[in-house]
């Protein structure tokens, strides 16, 4: 199935916006319902996505793990310790701050984070199966310019 029929000529970064953000919740409410619907009864959704946010940033604190999730500070510490007491994820004191702590990915918390994507990837794969070879590469051309836009505006934010 072709979907993009003719070029899209549209420019405006306005009309861009509006498009991404009618899209990115379609697709994230997907991914929630996969991970939840796959993962391991003892492991929250908010607990995978700490996982994935981590494999981005390793090193990151637990105000950054807080403002990724939405939650506060307090909720953001018990969610770590609960991946910490699993082994999951391992807590050092940062390097150049003994006040500030570190947070890594460990092997296990790795395998944990394989095994989510691989289960994940082919229900995604899935539902772009019948669009044609000219519209996967759109999206997968598209996703690279989103994730420079994106991945840009968290660097000079200064927010992981």
């Amino acid at each position: 199935m072709k979907l993009l029929e003719k070029e899209c000529t549209e420019s405006d970064p306005l009309v861009c916006a509006d498009r991404i953000l009618e899209t990115t919740p379609l697709v994230m409410r997907v991914i929630r319902s996969e991970i939840r619907s796959r993962r391991p009864a003892d492991l929250s959704v908010p607990q995978f996505r700490v996982l994935a946010f981590l494999k981005r940033h390793p090193g990151a604190g637990v105000s950054a793990i807080a403002e990724h999730i939405g939650i506060t500070m307090p909720t953001a510490s018990k969610l770590i310790d609960g991946l910490v007491n699993r082994e999951l994820i391992a807590r050092e004191a940062s390097p150049e701050d003994r006040r500030r702590v570190s947070l890594k990915v460990t092997k296990a918390g790795e395998s944990a984070w394989k095994a989510s994507r691989r289960d994940l990837q082919p229900k995604i794969a899935g539902m772009l199966a019948n669009l044609s070879p000219e519209d996967i590469a759109a999206i997968s051309r598209a996703m690279e310019v989103l994730r420079s836009v994106f991945g840009q505006e968290q660097d000079t934010n200064g927010h992981c």
